[in-house]
């Protein structure tokens, strides 16, 4: 896994949410390509 931390995501109404986005590697290296997501937010940091 590869972690990018406080990724600016734009909402429909403009409000931008911090995320971490983890994404599947090999090698270390992030793949560079389309892959399934689970999404879940919480109002805690």
């Amino acid at each position: 896994m590869v972690l990018c931390r406080d990724v600016m995501v734009t909402m429909r109404d403009g409000v931008r949410l911090a995320t971490d986005v983890y994404r599947p590697a090999r090698g270390g290296r992030a793949l560079d390509r389309p892959t399934p997501v689970i999404v879940e937010r919480t109002p805690y940091g």
